[in-house]
């Protein structure tokens, strides 16, 4: 399944929010993160230590690695101020879109302005993302670490 974390306003936990679903995805099935963001923080993050439990790459090179390998799961990390037809793209790419936000002012107005843009653009369910995100949250037992 296709996530997408994404938003207009920077500095908004886009990165930490995606390396937190992808583990989580991760527990279900194998999974990848593109990331998007010219820091490339989800690259570095994963450089860290021991890494992450999931496969993490520049978003330029997700097309290569899933050809050579099979992923349940793809959560892109997108850019920070995107353009509007990078938004657009980006809604439209995924069967979630994910849009992290702040409690504040500054952040409202653009979240405003992020979902402005984000209505009309949502992807179709497809019906094996919706059976096997069904099968998996019922299998997973109430005290399961997510």
């Amino acid at each position: 399944m296709p996530i997408s974390i994404g938003n207009f306003k920077g500095g908004s936990a886009k990165t930490t929010s995606a390396i937190h679903i992808a583990a989580d995805m991760q527990t279900l099935g194998p999974t990848i993160l593109g990331d998007g963001d010219i820091v490339r923080a989800s690259v570095k993050w994963s450089a860290r230590g021991t890494g992450m439990p999931f496969k993490v790459v520049p978003i330029a090179q997700l097309a290569k690695e899933m050809r050579a390998a099979m992923y349940d799961h793809v959560v892109i990390d997108a850019e920070a101020n995107p353009s509007d037809e990078d938004f657009k793209d980006i809604a439209k790419g995924c069967d979630l879109l994910v849009i992290p936000t702040e409690a504040d002012s500054t952040a409202r107005d653009r979240l405003i302005y992020t979902l402005t843009q984000a209505q009309g653009y949502r992807p179709p369910q497809s019906p094996r993302a919706h059976h096997q995100g069904a099968s998996a949250a019922a299998g997973r037992s109430a005290d399961a670490p997510r």
